[in-house]
């Protein structure tokens, strides 16, 4: 491509749209570590200790709160952040379900009926999985 288009060689590839690649001789290992602290560190979280359950267990949500109100584009962004966390891990995706186990398309779903204390409205949650990948 050189010889017909001007360009230059950067080497190879080791950063690319938040995603760390290292490319050794026996494969390539793609990582968003920094891109992880990156958010955590944006969200003042740096120094928190992990969990393995990200939000409090049978946790009822109302309108009535004597918390300080969220910026709603400050939460967006952080909802964003993570899906992009979470959505562009190719080197997990791809190998878990390549494995050779079989590829049986799996659904789990969850309601609370009427679960909120202020509207008895209901919440409700799907989880799909693709072999053992969670898809969805």
């Amino acid at each position: 491509m050189q010889s017909q288009f001007e360009m230059s060689d950067l080497g190879l590839l080791s950063f690319y749209l938040g995603i760390e690649v290292d490319q050794r001789s026996n494969g390539i290992c793609l990582s968003q570590a920094a891109y992880a602290r990156n958010v955590l560190e944006k969200m003042g979280m740096a120094g928190c200790n992990s969990s393995h359950t990200p939000m409090e267990p049978r946790l009822k949500l109302s309108k009535v709160s004597s918390s300080p109100p969220v910026d709603a584009t400050e939460y967006r962004g952080v909802v964003g952040s993570l899906r992009y966390l979470v959505h562009t891990r190719p080197d997990i995706s791809f190998s878990v379900g390549r494995t050779g186990r079989e590829a049986k398309l799996l659904g789990y779903s969850d309601a609370d009926m009427g679960g909120g204390l202020d509207t008895r409205k209901s919440t409700t949650g799907v989880l799909f999985f693709f072999g053992s990948c969670a898809v969805s």
